[in-house]
């Protein structure tokens, strides 16, 4: 028992791990910083953050530790981080379901679909076109190439809500 416990945390020792620290949430976005290693390596935007619930599209995924995989992207046409939980590549949290969740490139709200966009700058931008917040200068390749050269295309991502304060229950409550 005790050295498969050990041959498995080889397994994911030996695996990069990404941490998405969700710091701000806004009517429609929640943005963060994703740490790579444990190093700050650019922010993150995604779609609010919503309890139990699943809006198709503009629902973040829920808080947890995901697998990643490196893999090609029918849609966008490039290899691209897959985050899932699930043996069908997947993401399920209680009765809510997510799939096709990558991490990529994009400014708003509007481009996430549920999945995390990462950049390395921030404008703020306050009830302009109904973004609370906008990322630009995409870290999606170099992010991804991290991912390729020190896990050879596999990782661990932990996302964290860290806006759990009585500010944002406050928030939830007004939103």
């Amino acid at each position: 028992m005790l050295k498969k416990l050990i041959k498995i945390y080889n397994k994911i020792r030996m695996k990069p791990i990404i941490n998405i620290k969700r710091t701000e949430k806004g009517k429609n976005t929640t943005l963060g910083h994703l740490y790579y290693n444990k190093e700050k390596f650019c922010y993150t935007l995604e779609d609010t953050v919503r309890r139990g619930e699943k809006i198709p599209g503009v629902t973040a995924i829920p808080e947890g530790v995901y697998k990643c995989k490196v893999t090609y992207s029918d849609r966008f046409k490039r290899k691209m981080i897959l985050l899932y939980n699930e043996p069908d590549f997947s993401i399920k949290s209680g009765m809510m379901r997510f799939t096709g969740v990558r991490i990529h490139g994009g400014n708003r709200h509007t481009d996430t679909e549920g999945c995390p966009l990462v950049a390395y700058s921030i404008a703020n931008v306050p009830d302009k076109n109904n973004d609370d917040y906008v990322i630009y200068g995409t870290a999606e390749h170099d992010l991804t190439e991290l991912v390729l050269r020190d896990g050879k295309g596999e990782c661990i991502i932990i996302i964290e809500n860290c806006f759990d304060t009585i500010d944002g229950i406050i928030n939830d409550i007004l939103i």
